[in-house]
């Protein structure tokens, strides 16, 4: 249950990260996105 709950949080942060890439977001968030992916 905390390793699913972990899964989906680390989903949606990645998620707000991408949308906020997105809508011109920081350097640093597409910095992430392209580390990460």
């Amino acid at each position: 249950m905390r390793q699913n709950y972990a899964s989906s949080l680390l989903r949606t942060s990645y998620w707000l990260a991408s949308y906020s890439c997105l809508l011109g977001g920081t350097r640093h968030e597409c910095f992430y996105i392209k580390r990460t992916h």
